[in-house]
């Protein structure tokens, strides 16, 4: 990867950003350095506008660079010849050049874990000889995972490890993803990578290990809560706050919280309410009702400091929390502030815990569970659809249920007459 150098200065009135080309774009677009004006006069809004700046200056090369390879006859292989492009795609897209702009987006993770995906899409690209990513099907996916199961490493020389092959269906897995989002493929198509590395009919079946999280306790919350007050220099930590007392309250999911924008939040007095749209699922959006009075008392003072605050983008503006920095390629609220509450909880109650921010929501329905809720009246409540209960089998599974299971002997007890003579 090219390391890009950008430099800010005044022209005029407005600053400008001055862009210098890499050198495997010379010939594509026939310049050495792009200047583009971010149109304001604050220094503090022109670093902010930097960055989209240079993402679109660095799409616009790709595609200049991807005309001129269309352009040249010796750089046009077969496989472009021989197929069509799907219907609901974006122009066509290569592996490598799909590869590169998520490499410019990934954030918020180690540059250990960049480079392990950086040699996972190479080798990719290598094996698809730089196909287009519409062009990838569920086929092309089971040849490469074949080939993957055969052929031996160039760093070892051996036959791969079934957990370096599942690090590559992964990685490949989350490509596609990206690609869906930036409209490089068919939106409709399942992803071909999806569960590819699942057991095989004649093959030994794997027992899984992997222990299934459980439901938050009380007391765990409280001094997940008492850490982040007693912290110092974390960054978003009155936001920390807040959000992990409505997921108690509430069952939400992070980014739903994190989502929240004022005109979604209605006081009445001696409720709120919450009108969640554009969510996980379709049966997430939903309405969430916050019913005790500190709970409103946080809402309230939150909305007053959310007008003091300056954001951290024009894309929070409306947000209940506009100092969260978004992240990932889908530029989620709760990017960022959900690695610190997973790095403060690692470092309060160690590395093997059990539960996670999530496992607040296994608390809610565990809780539910237990108080007799029906289940669509549970799913209501917490975004599910009302096809299948998976309260019990997956949110509550490793909770808590003596309750609900306590009552349901007493009945068995009294539809019985008691015990025999």
């Amino acid at each position: 990867m090219v390391k890009i150098k950008d430099n800010l200065f005044k022209r005029g009135a407005n600053y400008s950003v001055r862009y210098c080309v890499p050198k495997e774009y010379w010939e594509s677009v026939g310049k050495r350095e792009i200047v583009r004006s971010l149109g304001t006069s604050s220094l503090s809004e022109a670093r902010r506008l930097k960055h989209k700046a240079i993402y679109a200056i660095e799409t616009e090369l790709l595609e200049a660079q991807r005309l001129n390879a269309l352009r040249s006859p010796l750089r046009v292989t077969q496989a472009s010849t021989e197929h069509t492009q799907p219907i609901g795609t974006s122009a066509a897209v290569r592996v490598s050049e799909a590869s590169y702009v998520w490499l410019k987006m990934c954030d918020g993770i180690t540059a250990a874990t960049k480079a392990g995906y950086y040699q996972v899409l190479k080798h990719f690209e290598e094996y698809s000889q730089d196909i287009n990513v519409a062009q990838i099907n569920r086929q092309f996916a089971q040849s490469y995972l074949e080939f993957l199961k055969v052929s031996e490493s160039k760093q070892t020389g051996k036959p791969r490890s079934p957990r370096t092959i599942k690090t590559h269906m992964i990685t490949l897995s989350s490509f596609w993803k990206v690609c869906r989002h930036l409209g490089h493929v068919d939106q409709d198509m399942a992803n071909p990578f999806n569960g590819i590395n699942a057991h095989m009919p004649g093959s030994k079946r794997v027992k899984q290990t992997t222990k299934r999280l459980r439901p938050v306790t009380r007391d765990e919350a409280e001094a997940l809560l008492e850490a982040i007050n007693s912290s110092s220099g974390l960054k978003y930590q009155s936001e920390m706050d807040c959000i992990v007392r409505l997921l108690w309250a509430t069952g939400c999911r992070l980014n739903e919280i994190c989502s929240l924008t004022r005109d979604q939040i209605k006081d009445h007095g001696d409720y709120i309410s919450f009108s969640l749209t554009g969510t996980k699922t379709e049966a997430g959006d939903r309405l969430i009702f916050l019913v005790g009075d500190n709970e409103c008392k946080l809402i309230r003072k939150a909305l007053k400091v959310a007008l003091t605050v300056t954001p951290s983008s024009h894309d929070n503006n409306r947000l209940l929390f506009p100092r969260l920095h978004r992240g990932g390629h889908d530029r989620k609220p709760s990017w960022y502030v959900g690695k610190a509450l997973t790095r403060l909880r690692t470092e309060t109650f160690g590395g093997d815990v059990e539960w996670d921010m999530h496992s607040f929501r296994r608390n809610a329905v565990s809780a539910l569970v237990n108080a007799g809720v029906p289940v669509a009246e549970r799913n209501l409540v917490v975004g599910h659809s009302n096809k299948a209960d998976i309260g019990v089998s997956v949110y509550a599974k490793e909770g808590d249920l003596r309750k609900i299971v306590r009552g349901t002997f007493e009945v068995l007890y009294g539809e019985l007459g008691g015990g025999v003579k």
